[in-house]
């Protein structure tokens, strides 16, 4: 599986955003800092947010003018909105689906209480 081409044409992830797995990271991060709230859980995630979007921007310094650039974003769905990517499925679209559908709904329905005495699902009482 490549995630860069020979031409300038995005796959399917890449068409969505030039950074798929630090857009991941940081929307765990920053879901699981505001469901636990605690200086514990804000330095830990903290920390893996501001990797993420640091992440990004050594990433894009790095890019500096590849020709993929003009067909993508860092902005998920941007490139798409503007007219500058098109919307695809490709095999690795569909397992990156079917692998994360898989994994979420074994984390919500009881591995995540399994692996971190944590149900995500549960309702606090204060």
């Amino acid at each position: 599986m490549t995630f860069r081409r020979g031409d300038t044409k995005p796959g399917a992830v890449v068409s969505i955003t030039r950074h798929p797995v630090l857009w991941g990271f940081l929307l765990w991060a920053a879901g699981h800092i505001v469901a636990n709230g605690d200086l514990r859980s804000l330095m830990l995630f903290g920390c893996f947010a501001l990797f993420a979007l640091f992440g990004m921007v050594m990433a894009e310094r790095r890019n500096g003018s590849n020709p993929l650039n003009a067909s993508t974003s860092i902005i998920p769905f941007a490139a798409i909105a503007q007219g500058r990517a098109r919307f695809g499925i490709d095999p690795a679209m569909i397992l990156a689906l079917a692998l994360t559908a898989a994994l979420s709904a074994w984390l919500l329905l009881g591995g995540h209480a399994a692996l971190f005495g944590a149900d995500p699902l549960a309702m606090t009482s204060t």
